[in-house]
């Protein structure tokens, strides 16, 4: 029943950006949202389509109204404003190097391509494949657009992203700087 158009008035992200807003915010000031739990940063994140609509989230709406403390954006390669204030790490398989535009690191924006990684790989299809049979009943199919699903575990980098995040918002230790790619 969640209505991101209000009956069809709006026709742009906007109310999509009002909920990476309001969750920020949640999460941040009201205690229940984590059942009491103590956090340190509150840190956005999306990978693909929902990586799509935090980046223009991040360059526009964050840039005035500050919620989040970092972000990590994963397989989508949307340019990034270089003058942000929150450190932000784009994490992007092979597949966002052929099909986009690669940016360069900045003084708050880092970008770490992972080597023979694709968009969707082959751990991502087959951790999902339970949820498929159980909540939809449907076999995992792969209706991925790359010709083959990588072996390569991209999630680790995911991680290694998420910890320079909190180092760098703890220490000041900016995250290191990756190579691009060369072909």
């Amino acid at each position: 029943a969640l209505d991101l158009t209000a009956g069809g008035t709006v026709t742009d992200a906007s109310l999509n950006f009002d909920i990476y807003s309001q969750a920020g915010t949640a999460v941040r000031n009201v205690p229940e949202v984590l059942g009491g739990l103590k956090f340190s940063y509150v840190i956005a994140a999306g990978q693909s389509q929902s990586a799509g609509r935090m980046g223009p989230y991040l360059n526009g709406v964050h840039s005035i109204a500050p919620v989040y403390d970092a972000a990590m954006l994963t397989v989508n390669n949307q340019p990034m404003r270089t003058d942000l204030t929150i450190p932000v790490i784009k994490v992007l398989s092979e597949t966002e190097r052929f099909n986009s535009r690669n940016q360069p690191d900045s003084a708050k924006v880092r970008v770490w391509n992972v080597a023979g990684s694709t968009h969707s790989e082959q751990y991502s299809l087959l951790s999902r494949a339970a949820f498929l049979q159980r909540d939809l009943a449907l076999p995992a199919v792969d209706t991925c657009e790359t010709p083959a699903r990588s072996r390569v575990e991209i999630r680790y980098v995911y991680n290694a992203a998420i910890d320079a995040l909190v180092k760098w918002k703890r220490t000041g230790t900016e995250a290191p700087h990756a190579p691009m790619y060369q072909f």
